[in-house]
């Protein structure tokens, strides 16, 4: 009986993540922000850059430079809602960090 109750409680310690660790993986998360923020930026300029030789005229359709404007201000989006993101799981993981486990969706 006292192997299966220490088998428990090992197996209890198992599911938490060291606290070494986990601040590695926020540190991570952290950095890849702001890489991509750094590219965000990049993608503003080159967008304002580009925006300079757009089709003005009053011809329908789109060229090259129209597209890729547009593209790019879709990267710029895609690039934000990726930061959203991570800062999301940074939150959580920091909650998970100074309070411990916490169960944020059950059945009741």
């Amino acid at each position: 009986m006292k192997n299966i109750k220490a088998f428990k409680t090992f197996e209890a310690t198992v599911n938490e993540i060291d606290p070494t660790r986990l601040t590695e993986i926020t540190d991570d998360l952290t950095s890849a922000i702001s890489d991509l923020s750094k590219y965000r930026d990049k993608l503003i300029n080159y967008s304002k850059e580009l925006s300079n030789f757009q089709n003005k005229s009053d011809e329908k359709g789109n060229d090259q430079i129209d597209d890729a404007v547009l593209n790019l201000a879709e990267a710029h989006d895609d690039i934000e809602a990726v930061i959203a993101k991570i800062d999301s799981i940074n939150s959580v993981l920091g909650d998970y960090s100074d309070k411990g486990r916490q169960y944020l969706y059950t059945g009741k």
